[in-house]
């Protein structure tokens, strides 16, 4: 019996020494934002801000937070969302549950997986509809110095072992989305050219 408390003491001996650690040694800034130097124009298509209401500024807690409407040519807008957390592991959450919250209803579809400026890019996939009213949604995480994730758990993981090897954590959550506008094809099209054209822009939007 005696043996086996070793392992059970172990846990909580390390969480006490790393909390001991973060009240001593608190972490350190992250890279600086760049976010709004998104060019206001992708793949040639004309983009404008997108104004948040302090509600949402508030619900989010983000550190920097750059929302984006581009116009596709035959009329219809695509969002692009850049969310930018410092030193908040937990910031990242299942990007389904802001659309539920709105009174969609979202269906999981395959990921987009591509080959990118960034390497191998896996983005998670799903519809998100409510009457009159359907998109396509692609989101990943990236964080610099790693290939972007599509799984919150894994960008979680990433961000913790990154506070780890450099004492802060930070990194950006990425969302893209289009209307069916009848066409589903078609919106997928422009995600992930768009998905595409982020993973080009996004070493230069944080200034590490």
């Amino acid at each position: 019996m005696l043996r086996r408390r070793g392992p059970i003491l172990f846990v909580p001996g390390l969480l006490v020494l790393l909390a001991c650690y973060r009240l001593l040694v608190p972490p350190a800034p992250g890279a600086a934002s760049r976010l709004e130097s998104l060019p206001m124009s992708l793949l040639d298509l004309p983009g404008e801000k997108v104004p948040l209401d302090q509600a949402v500024l508030d619900e989010l807690d983000s550190d920097d937070l750059v929302i984006r409407r581009y116009l596709r040519p035959d009329g219809v807008p695509i969002w692009v969302v850049l969310v930018y957390f410092v030193n908040t592991r937990l910031g990242g959450h299942d990007p389904q549950l802001c659309y539920r919250s709105q009174g969609y209803r979202t269906r999981e579809l395959s990921p987009l997986a591509m080959e990118s400026a960034l390497g191998d890019l896996t983005a998670e996939r799903f519809e998100a509809g409510r009457p009159g009213r359907t998109e396509r949604v692609a989101t990943f995480w990236y964080t610099p110095g790693g290939r972007p994730v599509s799984d919150v758990r894994k960008y979680r993981f990433r961000l913790f072992l990154q506070g780890l090897r450099e004492n802060r954590q930070y990194g950006v959550f990425v969302r893209v989305s289009t209307l069916e506008a009848g066409r589903p094809e078609r919106a997928e099209e422009w995600n992930r050219a768009f998905v595409a054209e982020l993973a080009r822009q996004l070493p230069h939007l944080i200034a590490d």
